[in-house]
């Protein structure tokens, strides 16, 4: 933002951030974002700086600019709404300020969400952590292949029926799953935020798995919990080294919300009853998940995960509606019926 020519002052009250008119700049975001980490690209810092090049005065250019399908229904979401950016997908985008942006109405393209691929990332790595199977419908197949060939890899059995818009994936877990050994990468590799998960999945599967997070090589919240339910697992730098067996129901902490989601796989796939405390916090990354549990034929009591009902008020605008079924924060949509083989595999 500096860059741009925005000033940026920092406080304990926490960061202000002022300027009359952006102006143009080239900026690389390839570069490490503090000491001993890697220099991956920045999902967030790709997303801020286009929207403020979209108003600044002049051309900028992002080098290392992050290539992940949010990062280009942003791109394409500025760009109906008046903004010039050339390079969407690449890891160099062009942008040429505008003086103001106008909105956008659907039904344009432009307006249409991706599928939280991290969310359907979750439920394939519990299909197959669990022996389940599973059909999932509402994100690209081709924003998770790389975790499909991951599972593949560890026996699933990964398959995507339908065609154009209206593909689902569908996930058959093994008996056992085999051992893994992967590593994150940026876009379009194997997400950082799948890797606990992943974790979960190796602590049921026959063998030694290494996997190893190269974007945030520190994340390791996950792992203590994880051996609450005797899953033997142990660290050698940026790698997880974990020892299949057999899972035991356990009371865990969630730490954060990748952790939160791969105690849940754990606890599916452990023989007994399970409490994970906490676990409020995967309501930042999804939506009704105890419900869809349900649906899916787990055993869940929810007591701070909510079942999709609503809070008694919520602060600020517009409080809560109430939403029929199908219907998304007060507006319903559509949902493509799952293909023949889709449906009949599930």
């Amino acid at each position: 933002m500096e860059a741009l020519g925005a000033a940026v002052s920092r406080d304990e009250r926490g960061v202000t951030v002022s300027v009359d008119r952006l102006r143009g700049a080239r900026i690389n975001l390839s570069a490490p974002p503090a000491p001993g980490l890697p220099g991956v690209p920045t999902v967030t810092g790709t997303m801020n700086l286009l929207c403020a090049a979209a108003v600044a005065q002049g051309v900028t250019v992002l080098h290392g600019a992050a290539q992940e399908p949010e990062v280009i229904a942003l791109g394409e979401l500025l760009i109906a709404a008046g903004a010039n950016i050339d390079g969407l997908g690449t890891d160099t985008l062009r942008i040429l300020g505008v003086p103001k942006l106008h909105g956008v109405n659907a039904p344009s393209p432009a307006t249409a969400v991706p599928g939280d691929r991290i969310e359907a990332g979750t439920w394939m790595i519990a299909a197959a952590a669990t022996g389940g199977r599973v059909v999932i419908d509402g994100v690209d197949p081709d924003h998770v292949a790389a975790l499909s060939e991951s599972l593949r890899d560890a026996g699933a059995v990964v398959s995507v029926c339908g065609s154009g818009s209206h593909r689902a994936i569908r996930v058959i877990g093994p008996s056992r799953p085999t051992a893994l050994e992967v590593r994150s990468e940026a876009y379009p590799g194997l997400p950082t935020d799948l890797l606990p998960q992943l974790a979960a999945l190796a602590a049921v599967a026959e063998g030694v798995s290494l996997l190893t997070d190269d974007v945030f090589p520190g994340r390791n919240a996950h792992l203590a919990p994880l051996a609450a339910f005797e899953a033997a697992v142990s660290r050698a730098d940026a790698t997880a080294v974990v020892t299949g067996g057999n899972l035991v129901g356990a009371q865990a902490l969630a730490p954060d919300l990748r952790a939160a989601a791969a105690l849940l796989i754990a606890a599916l796939a452990a023989e007994g009853t399970s409490r994970i405390s906490g676990a409020a916090v995967l309501l930042r990354g999804y939506e009704r998940p105890a419900e869809k549990l349900a649906s899916l034929g787990a055993a869940v009591e929810a007591h701070s995960v909510r079942l999709g009902g609503r809070p008694e008020r919520r602060s600020g605008r517009g409080r809560w509606r109430r939403v029929g079924p199908g219907g998304i924060l007060g507006a319903s949509r559509p949902v493509p019926s799952e293909t023949s083989a889709c449906y009949a595999a599930a």
